[in-house]
């Protein structure tokens, strides 16, 4: 009866922890001035991470940084041992195709990461350059336009396509820090 009873916690356990993690997501949408809000308005989540040390959560969230990036030394910087990780990024051609059409997403983006005992602030996205090619037109964003230029370019000219950039960015940023319990089971 006890094996009974030690089997069935434990799959308790696996399957709560399993839910728990399939639930668990960061989504920021666009708003019309093209900023990354979450859907209560704020610009960032604070994400609980009971019993793990700021330590612990710089380092597993590097670690999955290193996963993720083909040269994680290139888009890590201005890291602040155990506080803060900022990953400044490029998306190269990702292709949608409409009827034919092929559409490119070229951008720079910034991801902004801090740190403390049992918790990560993680930061709304920003674009911070690139273009946007779609069909015959493309949209240039250099370094001196504000943050917002390039999404609220995509809004105004076919906000259809924001959606594609949404979850490319939110994708991301939940592997980061939620990580895949697959590559963590080996």
């Amino acid at each position: 009866m006890k094996k009974y009873f030690v089997i069935a916690l434990a799959l308790m356990l696996a399957i709560g922890a399993n839910a728990q993690t399939k639930n668990d997501s960061i989504i920021f949408k666009s708003n019309e001035k093209g900023f990354f809000k979450t859907e209560s308005g704020a610009n960032y989540y604070v994400i609980p991470f009971a019993g793990k040390s700021a330590h612990d959560l710089y380092n597993d969230l590097l670690c999955r940084v290193a996963r993720i990036f083909k040269s994680p030394e290139n888009v890590t910087e201005k890291m602040v041992e155990d506080r803060a990780i900022i990953v400044n990024a490029q998306v190269n051609e990702l292709v949608e195709a409409y009827g034919g059409v092929r559409e490119w997403f070229d951008f720079f983006y910034r991801f902004e990461f801090n740190f403390k005992d049992g918790k990560i602030r993680v930061n709304a996205p920003d674009i911070i350059g690139g273009r946007i090619r779609m069909g015959a037109r493309t949209l240039q964003h250099a370094s001196f336009y504000p943050d917002n230029f390039v999404l609220t370019q995509l809004i105004k000219d076919d906000a259809t396509k924001v959606p594609i950039v949404e979850n490319y960015l939110n994708e991301i940023l939940t592997y980061i820090v939620y990580g895949n319990p697959e590559d963590e089971n080996w």
